[in-house]
């Protein structure tokens, strides 16, 4: 059965070529081997050339063993998707004992723990399907304008010379990297 199957990856690999030319004149697989143009595969939205049915078999097997051989090949950009939260919320974060607050946990405004105020922070909040306790990432702040990055928006230090000082500062999920994009309801 795993015969039949073979032959038939290499059947379909021979008589249908991937769409476009291969971005590469050298098999990844025999570096010393012409890739030829009806022998090819797609890897991460790339056609890749290779020499003969076998060498096909064996990149689509393992591609990342491979890859590095191919000096056209363009690693994709990949960025971290959306911070996907639900909405933002105001909340609390104690600095001393780096622990997040609820309003609830505050006793007369100061952390249960340690006795001393906490910072005031927004955070992302999102909930996993079957959990009843949402799921918390704390939101931080960044300049488009320089490379400067916060915990907390009061005490936020532009790079110098920053060209932007005075534009609203982007808020960033610390999750995902990506902006908050879900305002805070009032």
């Amino acid at each position: 059965m795993k015969s039949i199957a073979l032959t038939a990856v290499l059947v379909v690999g021979l008589l249908a070529p991937q769409a476009g030319a291969p971005i590469n004149a050298m098999c990844p697989v025999k570096p010393k081997q012409k890739a030829r143009p009806n022998l090819t595969v797609v890897y991460e939205g790339q056609v890749i050339g290779l020499c003969c049915a076998s060498c096909v078999q064996r990149f689509s097997d393992n591609p990342k063993a491979y890859v590095a051989n191919i000096p056209e090949f363009k690693a994709p950009d990949k960025k971290p998707g959306p911070c996907s939260c639900e909405k933002c919320v105001k909340g609390f974060y104690c600095v001393d004992d780096q622990k997040e607050l609820l309003e609830a946990d505050l006793k007369a405004g100061l952390c249960p723990t340690c006795g001393k105020k906490p910072e005031k922070c927004e955070y992302c909040l999102k909930t996993a399907a079957g959990e009843k306790t949402p799921e918390r990432a704390r939101i931080t702040y960044a300049c488009t304008g320089c490379s400067g990055t916060g915990e907390f928006e009061h005490d936020f230090k532009h790079e110098e010379p920053c060209k932007k000082k005075t534009a609203p500062l982007k808020k960033v999920c610390s999750k995902s990297g990506t902006g908050a994009h879900v305002t805070i309801p009032k």
